[in-house]
């Protein structure tokens, strides 16, 4: 699977020689943006290379936000271009997954409203028909892009709506996701669209139109995948009070097994 991670550099070769070609970054912009780029991030399976392993494409990375920065994003104005090789996320993918796997009958089953899912739910019938119910446990390929390659200098959610929806119609000409799609989209197995709870009007009827217009059959939807997803998961989903617990919580017969995790505000993320 060597070869995913040459074709993600030539994507987004492609997509920082497209955006430093047609879009300034002009005084008005610099309120919103950091001037920095980033269209894919992988994480490569420790395994040998000739080893076949899942492969997961995850939709709306976080990046640095709220003055932060990050020596891996790249600033299209200066030059150079790279994929992130870490994604420091996969431990939330599993943690998704194992919801999903423990779950499915909520995840499939049940209409979700808080947030509403523009396709009903939050999971397709059989998402995990590829991967197989123990991908949570095993080597993984994961991918993260985005449906935006600009690095806003704000949280998505906390900017001016307006800034948020030209940041999108500037993206669409650019069709990162398309792009991958194009590209590997035969060998992944499963697209995961995600977002904090403030962002999905914006990342999942996005997500959904994509999924649609593809046919893909594997997806899922859930709340922001970050570093700390396990945590944040553990704290805001994991109580039966939360409407969010039947997808989330543990299966009742291992509940009363569950520790209680101290309170951590953990995600800053878009």
């Amino acid at each position: 699977m060597r070869e995913i991670v040459t074709v993600l550099a030539e994507l987004e070769r492609q997509q920082f020689e497209s955006i430093k070609g047609s879009f300034q970054l002009t005084e008005d912009w610099k309120r919103y943006l950091r001037g920095s780029i980033q269209s894919y991030a992988v994480n490569e399976p420790n395994v040998s290379e000739d080893a076949v392993s899942p492969v997961i494409v995850v939709v709306d990375v976080n990046y640095s936000q709220d003055g932060r920065s990050s020596d891996e994003l790249f600033p299209y104005d200066r030059g150079g271009a790279g994929v992130v090789k870490r994604t420091q996320s996969l431990e939330g993918v599993r943690y998704v997954l194992a919801a999903y796997e423990r779950n499915r009958r909520v995840w499939v089953g049940e209409e979700a409203k808080d947030p509403p899912s523009p396709m009903r739910f939050y999971g397709a019938p059989d998402a995990t028909r590829k991967i197989g119910a123990t991908a949570n446990q095993e080597p993984l390929h994961l991918i993260m892009t985005n449906f935006c390659p600009f690095i806003t200098t704000m949280q998505w959610a906390k900017q001016p709506k307006e800034v948020s929806r030209r940041l999108l119609e500037i993206s669409n000409r650019y069709a990162t996701i398309e792009r991958l799609y194009d590209a590997i989209g035969s060998r992944v197995d499963l697209w995961i669209g995600h977002s904090a709870v403030f962002g999905t009007h914006w990342v999942w009827p996005a997500f959904s139109s994509f999924v649609q217009r593809n046919r893909i059959a594997e997806w899922l939807l859930t709340f922001n995948i970050s570093p700390m997803s396990r945590l944040w998961f553990d704290v805001a989903f994991r109580k039966p009070e939360n409407p969010r617990y039947p997808w989330y919580g543990p299966q009742k017969s291992t509940a009363r097994l569950t520790k209680p995790r101290p309170r951590f505000i953990v995600n800053r993320g878009g």
